[in-house]
């Protein structure tokens, strides 16, 4: 595998597991509690179970007013990947032919 096709199973993969963050933030917001207690500095509390459920519910409305922003970030992302890989496909490799 050269750097080409290394580079393009990156972009891929760093695709999909932003799909699945934004996916989860939007669809299971409760399962982002501790990424978003680790973005609000509530970390040590997260872990330590000591989130109060006015904390808590802070956070729920966080995840809810980022899902948006992210939905249109992961759009924008994968539209971007698509066009990288669709233009790979066109280029010429030395030594692969063609």
């Amino acid at each position: 595998m050269g750097p080409l096709e290394g580079g393009l199973i990156l972009l891929i993969v760093s695709d999909a597991v932003l799909a699945a963050m934004v996916l989860t933030l939007c669809g299971r917001p409760a399962q982002a509690l501790g990424s978003l207690s680790a973005l609000t500095g509530q970390r040590a509390e997260w872990a330590a179970g000591r989130l109060t459920e006015t904390d808590e519910a802070r956070l729920l409305v966080l995840a809810d007013r980022l899902c948006l922003p992210a939905l249109a970030a992961l759009f924008v992302w994968s539209f971007l990947v698509g066009g990288v890989v669709a233009a790979a496909g066109h280029v010429v490799v030395p030594g692969l032919g063609g």
